[in-house]
């Protein structure tokens, strides 16, 4: 990299670093990621130097990527935050390295699915869904018409949505 390059990217970190920081914690609220943030914004300027040196407006080149990559860190941890899931805390080293959360999760809902519904409901929504069966398999072992299957998964459906949304 030529040396009028390197003079150009040292003079814009120097100036703006601390406001880009400053920027970046205005909207983080967490100074140390703040700083990461306006890191990984010079590390782009440094990857697009010419680009950087291009732009009639430097410093709103460099706003302009503190916005979009405020914006990626502002997705990436709302999508950590969802699947985030805290272990417990009386779990010891090799408890931990059997403890799988997802399986967990889905004895609990099928505990509540299991408790919620009948176990007529409970056997159609078991064979529909983890076996895959088709109605007419389920109606021809419960001894009903293929329609009235359909109804009363409609029916348990329903149950389940309302018992979620509460």
């Amino acid at each position: 990299m030529s040396d009028e390059k390197s003079e150009f990217f040292i003079e814009y970190y120097s100036r703006y670093f601390h406001q880009l920081k400053l920027y970046a914690y205005s909207v983080l609220r967490n100074w140390g990621r703040a700083e990461e943030v306006t890191q990984k914004v010079f590390l782009i300027a440094w990857r697009r130097i010419d680009a950087f040196m291009d732009s009639p407006n430097p410093v709103g080149w460099l706003t302009n990527v503190s916005k979009f990559t405020l914006k990626n860190v502002a997705k990436s941890d709302s999508v950590r935050a969802r699947y985030w899931i805290a272990l417990p805390d009386f779990m010891d080293v090799e408890q931990l390295a059997q403890y799988n959360p997802a399986e967990e999760a889905a004895h609990d809902l099928q505990d509540e699915c299991a408790s919620l519904l009948s176990a007529e409901e409970y056997h159609i929504l078991r064979r529909a869904v983890l076996d895959k069966a088709a109605y007419q398999e389920i109606a021809e072992e419960l001894g009903i018409t293929v329609w009235a299957c359909q109804k009363r998964m409609q029916r348990l459906l329903k149950k389940l949505r309302d018992h979620l949304q509460e």
